[in-house]
């Protein structure tokens, strides 16, 4: 615990792994160019968080009052921030030796931004993402990879489902990306899947209110906006 003392990483990858490493501080900033480790919590009164963050296990970023802006990897990511945004970029890897993986992300804070891309994912990936804010727009961007189920909830403002079901399938086959989707007056719900008769094992759920939400898949781990907006008619 270091309060009032800024905490600053220089590119560490490939040099330094740390098994735990933890990170906690008040009225200051922490600054990552890149850190790789097992288990990694970073713990901020306010202050800014801000980095490059790869483990091979958790990582767990809290703020308050202050944004959290991060890229890295994980299998099971927490960020939560009061009244500050979260923008992150994530990248999910399973061992070799257990191919697909479970993995879990949870985001939550409030009157403030949230924005969560996921640029790439193995293929049968168990995903669980959960992201929360409210009287602020949220969006939540899937690699081409996910297959799952997804419920997005807001009031007072509109629902964007933007989808393109010609992009390229990533195992390498001919399929064609399906989705089942269905809206009501608060939520919509839908179901995304590479095969019509496999809807994987994901699940995404996003909910803030008084402003606009979005959520895509992607048709490629490149390109951050494809695709047209499925409440649009054709």
């Amino acid at each position: 615990m270091l309060p009032r003392f800024s905490q600053q990483f220089g590119d560490l990858e490939g040099d330094v792994f740390f098994d735990s490493l933890a990170l906690k501080s008040t009225l200051s900033t922490v600054e990552v160019k890149s850190v790789s480790a097992h288990h990694t919590e970073v713990a901020i009164t306010s202050g800014r968080i801000e980095g490059d963050f790869r483990t091979s296990g958790s990582l767990s970023l809290i703020n308050s009052n202050d944004p959290i802006k991060s890229n890295g990897t994980a299998v099971s990511l927490s960020m939560k921030s009061s009244d500050g945004p979260i923008t992150a970029g994530i990248s999910l890897f399973s061992p070799a030796h257990s191919p697909g993986g479970a993995f879990n992300i949870s985001a939550r804070t409030s009157n403030s931004d949230t924005d969560i891309h996921l640029d790439e994912s193995p293929l049968d990936a168990r995903l669980n993402l959960y992201a929360r804010s409210n009287n602020a727009p949220a969006t939540v961007s899937m690699s081409r990879e996910f297959e799952g189920s997804f419920r997005l909830r807001t009031t007072n403002a509109r629902i964007a489902v933007p989808f393109n079901n010609s992009a390229e399938d990533p195992s390498g086959g001919n399929q064609l990306r399906n989705l089942d989707i269905e809206r009501n007056l608060l939520s919509t719900e839908g179901i995304v899947s590479w095969n019509a008769s496999h809807h994987g094992n994901g699940y995404v759920f996003v909910q803030t209110s008084n402003a606009p939400l979005r959520s895509r898949v992607r048709s490629s781990n490149y390109k951050l906006d494809d695709g047209k907006d499925s409440s649009e008619p054709s």
